[in-house]
């Protein structure tokens, strides 16, 4: 499943940023008009907005990873629904990599986007100011690819959080540890 995730991150990139060319040199009129407007209006912003966001997902993935562990994961909720899922029986084991495959999943797609906010914004600095068309490609393309990669964890997230406050079990019984 994950590399099918991957592989959908990364067309939907590359469609997105190859709509976004065109409707570029469509209202530009011809390239030069685009690479200058690049230059002297985009490049900055795109350093300075992928910096941040880099800075910031990564006490988010922090934060996110052991929250989820801790009060999902770790939850005799959580182990109910996956051993209900699993159609396991008592006695059964469950070996932990395969009870937090979810959060593997979302861990991995956060440190990817991660990293390629980074890539982003040093290419910025580096390509960036290239004047070779060919060239700006690189700097100009990975940001579309950071923001798939980070679409796709977000979606992740909430098909997980979803899931589990959807459960069938959709009553709490009050016990006596609740009063």
């Amino acid at each position: 499943m994950q590399k099918t995730i991957l592989f959908i991150c990364c067309v939907t990139a590359v469609v997105v940023y190859t709509l976004t060319l065109a409707v570029a040199r469509e209202l530009a009129g011809c390239w030069d008009v685009v690479v200058s407007a690049y230059h002297t209006g985009v490049r900055g912003y795109v350093f300075a907005a992928f910096l941040g966001a880099s800075s910031f997902l990564i006490s988010l993935l922090t934060f996110l990873v052991i929250n989820i562990k801790e009060k999902m994961f770790d939850s005799s909720d959580y182990l109910k629904l996956y051993v209900m899922h699993m159609n396991l029986s008592e006695g059964d084991s469950i070996p932990k990599k395969d009870l937090y495959k979810p959060l593997r999943l979302i861990t991995s797609m956060l440190v990817i986007a991660i990293f390629l906010c980074i890539v982003s914004s040093v290419t910025q600095l580096t390509l960036g100011f290239s004047d070779s068309k060919v060239v700006l490609l690189i700097p100009t393309f990975i940001p579309f690819l950071a923001v798939s990669f980070l679409t796709s964890s977000l979606f992740q997230i909430y098909s997980l959080i979803k899931q589990w406050l959807s459960a069938d079990d959709s009553f709490i019984v009050v016990s006596q540890e609740h009063l």
